[in-house]
């Protein structure tokens, strides 16, 4: 939308981010600093007049770090946007940042960009939240959303292509918002910053979606695809008619998330025969009483029904669990283990329960105990994540830890060796033989993802170093893609 209105932009990509657990590894710990050189190096070339944000919770301490050197190199103005500095927009004041975008934050950026660009006053923009130089705080009212999905740019993915920031996967939303409210999700802090404003789940129109898909396809050449809308499969029809559009003009493999409660055949039957590789659905817990208290409906006679029709038609099918839920006791861990011999999922992905700001889930912990101050100002900072840094004071805490790790590896077990063995371990004590049983756990489980994600994780770092400077890319590259790409480019 910038780049629409005639302002230049550039991204600062770093690598050791994506999501692999290879840049942990502390004989990597050189390289990560001169990924960091590298990274001022690029915004000093670039010479910004503005450094934007978008933050999520986990890695709001990376980000953080970055604003701080940024701004003692650089000395321009800095936006914060994204889920975590829309709930916790006081907090991103004090932390440095100089503007904070609420909610959805495409006018209002192109709005201060042109209003900085003109010399005008920025305290009065909607969706932002800024100090003046007296101090006050301008807390400024939300504009409505976009209604219309079909009416904005499309993505800038080569801006990030030629960062290296793409693999071999294309990557889209066709819709935003969902309209559930786990407890969990950070749909729901969402929900409550436009509560009672206007209808929330938005999507576009099937063409639209498909017409910017195929510029995508076209350009980046993808082996495969995932779209990534909380909920793929809200509208039959609309899911039919996207589905035959896909494979007439995409033709790739994608994967997406569904939800129990909305597969039926017509849907399941779509989405095989389009190409979708794996239906990733959350289900939480094996305990209907504890999935009921995350405000999920669901029952596990309803999943075992998705999942015996998924293995019918060779749709695979992925289960998602978090573990250290409010209330979560041996006896419930027992039965996720049971029902999940049932259920047969090709996949199993654990999660530790990491309550983000704003979440119901989140007054729910302290309520009962589970975290301190500390643990609280730790969430507030984002020094925690789905996979390390388990902050609640659970009364299972070592089973908890140790079901997240050796769960997905004891799943792939025969049922009389591997439930017995891991309903044993995790009665241990947390510590280096479970970290190394959950490492090793990841080739077996699929030594294709484990790959992949190794060589993704050396292709973008090669693409890092090998870049061209920021102002040299702008040059070369930004003309070309001007003139190759409809007018809708984001």
């Amino acid at each position: 939308m910038l780049r629409q209105a005639g302002h230049q932009t550039e991204l600062l990509y770093d690598p050791s981010i994506v999501d692999t657990p290879y840049f942990a590894l502390p004989l990597l710990d050189n390289l990560r600093k001169r990924i960091d050189s590298r990274l001022l190096q690029r915004a000093r070339d670039f010479a910004p007049d503005l450094i934007a944000f978008s933050a999520h919770t986990f890695i709001y301490p990376f980000i953080k770090q970055v604003a701080t050197n940024l701004k003692e190199e650089l000395g321009v103005p800095m936006i914060i946007g994204g889920v975590h500095a829309s709930v916790l927009p006081e907090k991103m004041l004090d932390d440095g940042f100089d503007i904070v975008c609420i909610g959805e934050g495409e006018g209002a950026l192109l709005e201060l960009v042109s209003k900085l660009e003109a010399g005008e006053d920025i305290t009065g923009i909607r969706n932002l939240w800024l100090k003046d130089d007296s101090g006050t705080i301008h807390r400024n009212s939300l504009r409505p959303l976009f209604e219309d999905l079909d009416g904005l740019p499309y993505w800038d993915k080569d801006l990030f292509n030629r960062q290296g920031a793409i693999f071999h996967r294309l990557e889209f939303l066709t819709c935003r918002d969902c309209p559930f409210s786990c407890t969990f999700c950070y749909n729901s802090a969402v929900n409550q910053v436009y509560k009672g404003k206007q209808k929330l789940h938005r999507r576009m129109g099937v063409d639209r979606a498909i017409e910017e898909l195929i510029v995508h396809r076209n350009k980046l050449k993808p082996w495969g695809a995932y779209i990534y809308d909380d909920i793929f499969v809200m509208d039959i029809d609309w899911l039919e008619h996207f589905c035959d559009q896909w494979k007439s003009h995409i033709g790739v493999d994608f994967g997406c998330n569904v939800h129990p409660q909305l597969v039926n055949h017509r849907i399941m039957r779509a989405l095989k025969d389009a190409g979708c590789y794996i239906m990733d659905m959350g289900v939480q817990t094996g305990n209907e009483d504890l999935r009921r208290s995350l405000n999920r409906r669901e029952t596990n006679a309803q999943i075992t029904w998705v999942c015996s029709e998924a293995r019918k038609m060779e749709l695979k099918v992925c289960l998602q669990y978090i573990f250290g839920l409010p209330g979560e006791t041996p006896s419930t861990m027992a039965e996720t283990v049971k029902m999940n011999r049932l259920w047969k999922p090709h996949y199993v992905y654990t999660t530790l329960l990491a309550p983000l700001p704003g979440t119901k889930i989140l007054d729910q912990c302290i309520d009962a105990g589970l975290l301190d101050e500390d643990g609280l100002q730790k969430i507030y900072e984002g020094y925690y994540s789905f996979h390390k840094g388990f902050l609640l004071k659970h009364p299972y805490r070592e089973m908890v830890i140790n079901m997240k790790y050796l769960f997905p590896l004891f799943s792939e077990f025969p049922v009389f060796i591997g439930d017995k063995i891991l309903l044993r371990l995790i009665k241990r004590r947390y510590g280096l033989m479970t970290r190394i049983l959950g490492i090793i756990g990841i080739p077996i489980m699929d030594f294709r993802l484990a790959l992949e994600k190794f060589v993704e994780m050396l292709y973008s770092t090669w693409r890092f170093f090998r870049g061209q400077p920021a102002h040299k890319a702008i040059r070369d590259h930004l003309n070309a893609e001007l003139s190759s790409t409809p007018s809708r480019l984001r």
